[in-house]
């Protein structure tokens, strides 16, 4: 059939251009896959990186913890209370080494009833850790083996150091720092502690201890271990 000019209408061909070949398909697969792969593994990037952070805030958290106790119980160390040592000398209650400190200070009110307590501070482990044991002072009273209640302040212990400053007794004395504390009759004028765990090394703790008056002295009997 002719058209109204005589022609003949032209057949209509299906449009080339209409959806996506085969190669194109599996293209476009190809590039989500990558998409979702890298959205995935920011997504596992960012859990890890938040975990870190939680677990290094904790860390931070527990050493902030521990190092107001200890400046706390620490400067409050008693110098007028002697035990009689075994060469019959009186000495503080004061021993101080580079890998640990014993001290006879008062307990800070919120951690307990409060009141004077037998310290030490040394490592422990196996598995590593910082330790402080602890035992209400009775003059006189020797403490039964076991008797330390301890707290463990920090877990995975990778170094522990002290080091103690001597305290000027004229205005003109130059002070100085040793690992070991061998002035039994006087304590320190500051306590360095450096600790290092979970491969973080805490900032220094400088801790000042109260100066005493070595005039007034009460003696009391030897403490056991």
């Amino acid at each position: 059939m002719r058209t109204a000019i005589g022609r003949v209408p032209a057949r209509v061909r299906p449009d080339a251009t209409a959806g996506f070949t085969l190669v194109e398909v599996v293209i476009a697969l190809a590039l989500l896959s990558l998409l979702m792969l890298g959205l995935v593994s920011a997504l596992a990037g960012f859990g890890s990186t938040a975990a870190r952070l939680e677990a290094r805030a904790g860390r931070e958290g527990d050493a902030w913890l521990a190092t107001a106790f200890l400046r706390t119980a620490l400067s409050s160390a008693v110098g007028q209370l002697r035990h009689t040592l075994p060469d019959g000398s009186q000495s503080a209650y004061f021993a101080g080494r580079a890998d640990g400190l014993e001290w006879l200070g008062s307990m800070p009110a919120r951690h307990g009833a409060g009141g004077l307590y037998l310290f030490r501070l040394e490592a422990d482990g196996p598995p590593p850790r910082l330790l402080l044991r602890y035992l209400p002072y009775v003059p006189g009273a020797t403490p039964a083996a076991g008797a330390f209640a301890s707290q463990v302040l920090a877990e995975g212990l990778d170094a522990l150091r002290l080091s103690y400053e001597s305290r000027a007794r004229r205005p003109d004395e130059t002070t100085h720092w040793s690992d070991i504390w061998a002035e039994p009759g006087h304590l320190p004028a500051r306590v360095r502690i450096d600790v290092a765990a979970g491969g973080q090394a805490w900032p220094p703790l400088f801790v000042s201890i109260a100066a005493v008056d070595h005039g007034t002295v009460h003696v009391v009997p030897e403490l056991g271990d």
